[in-house]
């Protein structure tokens, strides 16, 4: 299957959303550790909540996945909580309140900054937290694709060999690594997959999958950031 791929820099739409890839501060940063917060998402994709709750399931164990066959030590989301024990609830609440990732943490939203800086420098105060790695589901859904993604979207990957319209599935994840002893992003990058094909449960997890590839193993990825660099992605 033969993939079309373009990077989120030469289209004039980028330009409010933050800079993907590894920021300006930490680019000589790298990062042995990262612990994985539960994943969320704030659209219901037209299932309902149990339904929903497996997909964010799913992506936490393909980024668990991913992370360890690229070499991170991760501690998995409920590590997380159980190491904030009663002070869990109060972290959720500021980060899982209905906000966008593409917000949250961004010196330009001065409305969210506060109550996230605050809440993740606590986490800061963990042993070994240095960074907290945040994925959000934008959307998972079966569609009927036409092979114009890339004119909406311009970090899509999809399969340009089809005719149009065609059967597909479809993977929109989101991501940003974050510095729990200064509140910064350390890393942010997005993923948008289409995976043609006859909707099916294997085909589904496929594009998932395939999502969080590109979501952490582009050029844009967390590869860069690796204390000890492999010669190539996993």
């Amino acid at each position: 299957m033969k993939y079309w791929f373009i990077i989120c820099l030469v289209f004039s739409g980028c330009a409010t959303t933050p800079p993907t890839g590894v920021r300006s501060d930490y680019q000589a940063t790298h990062v042995s550790k990262i612990t994985v917060a539960p994943t969320y998402s704030l659209d219901t994709f037209g299932v309902n909540e149990h339904e929903r709750r497996v997909i964010e399931h799913s992506v936490e164990v393909e980024t668990l996945a991913w992370l360890r066959r690229a070499g991170f030590t991760v501690d998995a989301p409920e590590a997380l909580k159980s190491s904030l024990l009663d002070d869990w609830d109060d972290i959720k609440d500021s980060w899982y309140r209905g906000v966008d990732l593409n917000s949250l943490f961004e010196t330009g939203a001065p409305e969210f900054e506060g109550a996230e800086i605050a809440s993740i420098r606590r986490v800061g105060e963990l042993p070994q937290a240095g960074s907290v790695l945040m994925v959000q589901v934008l959307y998972q859904s079966d569609s009927i694709c036409r092979g114009d993604a890339p004119e909406f979207t311009s970090y899509a990957v999809i399969d340009d060999t089809q005719i149009s319209p065609y059967p597909c599935m479809m993977s929109h994840l989101e991501a940003k690594l974050i510095d729990t002893k200064t509140g910064k992003v350390m890393w942010h990058n997005r993923a948008y997959v289409e995976l043609a094909g006859p909707p099916s449960p294997n085909g589904r997890r496929q594009a998932l999958r395939d999502a969080v590839g590109w979501l952490l193993g582009s050029s844009d990825g967390l590869l860069k950031m690796r204390s000890t660099p492999a010669e190539s992605a996993p």
